[in-house]
Protein backbone atom coordinates (compact mmCIF):
# COMPACT_ATOMS: atom_id res chain seq x y z
CA UNK A 1 0.00 0.00 0.00
CA UNK A 2 2.47 2.53 1.32
CA UNK A 3 2.00 6.64 0.94
CA UNK A 4 0.42 9.07 3.85
CA UNK A 5 -2.46 6.78 4.15
CA UNK A 6 -0.57 3.71 5.37
CA UNK A 7 1.40 6.31 8.20
CA UNK A 8 -2.12 7.34 9.47
CA UNK A 9 -3.17 4.21 10.02
CA UNK A 10 0.06 3.24 12.06
CA UNK A 11 0.33 6.55 13.82
CA UNK A 12 -3.06 5.13 15.30
CA UNK A 13 -3.50 4.32 19.15
CA UNK A 14 -6.65 3.29 21.35
CA UNK A 15 -6.84 3.01 25.27
CA UNK A 16 -9.64 1.90 27.02
CA UNK A 17 -10.15 -1.51 29.65
CA UNK A 18 -12.12 -5.07 28.84
CA UNK A 19 -14.83 -6.51 30.77
CA UNK A 20 -14.64 -9.95 32.29
CA UNK A 21 -17.12 -11.00 29.24
CA UNK A 22 -13.66 -9.80 26.58
CA UNK A 23 -15.94 -6.64 25.57
CA UNK A 24 -14.04 -3.13 25.31
CA UNK A 25 -15.11 0.28 27.28
CA UNK A 26 -14.17 3.18 27.68
CA UNK A 27 -12.44 3.28 24.26
CA UNK A 28 -10.98 6.54 23.17
CA UNK A 29 -8.68 7.16 20.55
CA UNK A 30 -5.08 8.56 22.26
CA UNK A 31 -3.48 8.96 19.38
CA UNK A 32 -3.43 9.74 15.29
CA UNK A 33 -3.67 12.22 12.34
CA UNK A 34 -4.94 15.38 12.66
CA UNK A 35 -6.98 14.93 9.44
CA UNK A 36 -8.87 11.75 9.73
CA UNK A 37 -11.05 11.85 6.42
CA UNK A 38 -9.03 9.26 4.76
CA UNK A 39 -8.96 6.51 8.11
CA UNK A 40 -12.45 7.43 8.79
CA UNK A 41 -13.63 5.74 5.13
CA UNK A 42 -12.08 2.25 6.19
CA UNK A 43 -13.63 -0.51 8.01
CA UNK A 44 -12.55 0.13 11.56
CA UNK A 45 -16.21 -0.42 12.80
CA UNK A 46 -15.97 -3.97 11.58
CA UNK A 47 -13.18 -5.05 14.19
CA UNK A 48 -15.76 -4.03 17.34
CA UNK A 49 -17.17 -7.01 16.01
CA UNK A 50 -14.62 -9.50 14.71
CA UNK A 51 -14.78 -11.50 18.42
CA UNK A 52 -18.00 -13.17 20.10
CA UNK A 53 -19.27 -11.76 23.11
CA UNK A 54 -20.79 -13.90 25.89
CA UNK A 55 -22.86 -11.44 28.10
CA UNK A 56 -22.54 -13.78 31.15
CA UNK A 57 -20.51 -16.93 32.18
CA UNK A 58 -21.41 -20.18 31.10
CA UNK A 59 -20.62 -23.55 31.76
CA UNK A 60 -20.75 -25.13 28.70
CA UNK A 61 -19.28 -29.16 27.66
CA UNK A 62 -18.85 -30.34 24.18
CA UNK A 63 -21.71 -29.86 21.51
CA UNK A 64 -23.20 -27.01 23.31
CA UNK A 65 -23.86 -23.68 21.59
CA UNK A 66 -25.39 -19.98 21.99
CA UNK A 67 -26.43 -17.92 19.51
CA UNK A 68 -26.05 -14.12 19.31
CA UNK A 69 -26.78 -11.51 16.70
CA UNK A 70 -25.63 -8.53 15.73
CA UNK A 71 -25.94 -5.32 13.40
CA UNK A 72 -22.33 -4.29 12.17
CA UNK A 73 -21.61 -1.46 8.93
CA UNK A 74 -20.70 -3.16 5.40
CA UNK A 75 -17.40 -3.43 4.68
CA UNK A 76 -17.52 -0.31 2.29
CA UNK A 77 -20.17 2.26 3.03
CA UNK A 78 -22.94 1.71 -0.94
CA UNK A 79 -23.00 5.18 -2.46
CA UNK A 80 -26.25 4.21 -4.23
CA UNK A 81 -28.81 6.96 -2.96
CA UNK A 82 -31.13 5.85 -0.32
CA UNK A 83 -28.81 3.06 0.93
CA UNK A 84 -26.13 4.90 2.00
CA UNK A 85 -26.64 3.70 5.93
CA UNK A 86 -27.16 0.00 4.98
CA UNK A 87 -25.69 -1.94 7.81
CA UNK A 88 -26.05 -5.97 7.71
CA UNK A 89 -27.24 -8.42 10.80
CA UNK A 90 -24.79 -11.16 11.37
CA UNK A 91 -26.11 -14.19 12.98
CA UNK A 92 -23.10 -16.00 14.42
CA UNK A 93 -23.79 -19.55 16.10
CA UNK A 94 -20.79 -21.23 18.31
CA UNK A 95 -20.49 -24.36 19.07
CA UNK A 96 -18.33 -25.69 21.67
CA UNK A 97 -16.18 -28.49 20.08
CA UNK A 98 -13.40 -29.08 22.53
CA UNK A 99 -11.73 -27.84 25.74
CA UNK A 100 -7.63 -27.80 25.22
CA UNK A 101 -5.36 -27.24 27.96
CA UNK A 102 -6.98 -23.97 28.96
CA UNK A 103 -8.42 -23.15 25.68
CA UNK A 104 -11.45 -23.67 24.57
CA UNK A 105 -12.30 -24.43 20.41
CA UNK A 106 -15.65 -23.01 18.94
CA UNK A 107 -16.50 -23.85 15.69
CA UNK A 108 -18.44 -20.15 14.16
CA UNK A 109 -21.35 -20.32 12.06
CA UNK A 110 -21.99 -17.12 10.26
CA UNK A 111 -25.43 -16.21 8.51
CA UNK A 112 -25.50 -12.53 6.93
CA UNK A 113 -29.06 -10.86 5.93
CA UNK A 114 -30.10 -7.50 5.37
CA UNK A 115 -30.46 -5.03 9.03
CA UNK A 116 -34.03 -4.46 9.45
CA UNK A 117 -33.44 -1.61 11.29
CA UNK A 118 -32.07 0.53 8.36
CA UNK A 119 -34.03 -0.01 5.39
CA UNK A 120 -33.72 1.90 1.85
CA UNK A 121 -34.45 5.49 2.23
CA UNK A 122 -35.29 5.83 -1.33
CA UNK A 123 -38.27 5.15 -3.46
CA UNK A 124 -38.02 2.08 -5.34
CA UNK A 125 -35.03 1.15 -3.51
CA UNK A 126 -34.26 -2.10 -2.24
CA UNK A 127 -31.28 -3.53 -0.95
CA UNK A 128 -30.81 -8.05 0.01
CA UNK A 129 -27.81 -9.41 1.74
CA UNK A 130 -27.91 -13.03 2.04
CA UNK A 131 -24.86 -15.45 2.54
CA UNK A 132 -22.90 -17.81 4.84
CA UNK A 133 -19.58 -19.07 6.66
CA UNK A 134 -18.31 -21.25 8.79
CA UNK A 135 -15.19 -20.75 10.97
CA UNK A 136 -13.38 -21.35 13.84
CA UNK A 137 -12.79 -19.22 17.45
CA UNK A 138 -10.36 -19.65 20.38
CA UNK A 139 -11.33 -18.91 24.12
CA UNK A 140 -9.13 -18.32 26.94
CA UNK A 141 -10.07 -19.95 30.04
CA UNK A 142 -7.89 -17.95 32.12
CA UNK A 143 -8.05 -14.92 31.09
CA UNK A 144 -11.98 -15.12 30.14
CA UNK A 145 -11.07 -13.83 26.74
CA UNK A 146 -11.53 -14.83 22.76
CA UNK A 147 -7.58 -14.87 21.68
CA UNK A 148 -8.31 -16.24 18.24
CA UNK A 149 -10.76 -16.62 15.44
CA UNK A 150 -11.16 -17.18 11.85
CA UNK A 151 -14.28 -16.49 10.23
CA UNK A 152 -14.32 -16.98 6.33
CA UNK A 153 -17.62 -16.10 4.64
CA UNK A 154 -19.57 -15.29 1.37
CA UNK A 155 -21.98 -12.83 1.50
CA UNK A 156 -24.34 -11.29 -1.41
CA UNK A 157 -25.24 -7.70 -1.64
CA UNK A 158 -28.01 -7.46 -4.69
CA UNK A 159 -29.30 -4.00 -5.51
CA UNK A 160 -32.18 -2.38 -7.30
CA UNK A 161 -32.35 1.13 -8.36
CA UNK A 162 -33.96 3.72 -10.16
CA UNK A 163 -31.92 4.70 -12.95
CA UNK A 164 -31.26 8.72 -13.62
CA UNK A 165 -32.94 10.63 -16.83
CA UNK A 166 -30.38 10.50 -19.28
CA UNK A 167 -29.73 13.43 -21.50
CA UNK A 168 -32.31 14.13 -24.17
CA UNK A 169 -34.45 11.31 -22.80
CA UNK A 170 -38.17 13.06 -22.54
CA UNK A 171 -39.51 14.91 -19.23
CA UNK A 172 -41.79 12.67 -17.82
CA UNK A 173 -40.84 9.26 -19.11
CA UNK A 174 -39.60 6.51 -16.72
CA UNK A 175 -35.87 5.50 -16.91
CA UNK A 176 -36.51 2.15 -15.52
CA UNK A 177 -34.56 0.22 -12.93
CA UNK A 178 -31.09 -1.81 -12.99
CA UNK A 179 -30.53 -4.48 -10.73
CA UNK A 180 -27.16 -5.29 -9.65
CA UNK A 181 -25.44 -7.98 -7.34
CA UNK A 182 -22.25 -7.67 -5.69
CA UNK A 183 -20.50 -11.05 -4.26
CA UNK A 184 -18.24 -10.68 -1.48
CA UNK A 185 -15.73 -13.18 0.15
CA UNK A 186 -14.32 -12.51 3.45
CA UNK A 187 -12.16 -13.89 6.20
CA UNK A 188 -12.36 -12.09 9.34
CA UNK A 189 -9.48 -12.75 11.98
Amino acid sequence: MGGPLEQDVLSLAWEGRLDPQGRAHDVKRVDGPENTTEVDRLAFPLLDHLFPALDAPRTMSPGDTWTEVLSQPLPSRLTIQGLEATATRVTRTLTLQRVRGREAVFEVSLQYEADPATPPKAPHTTCTISGSGKGMAVFNLDDGVFVRASMPGEMVIAIEAPLRRLPGQPEGQDPGTATTTIPMSMTLS
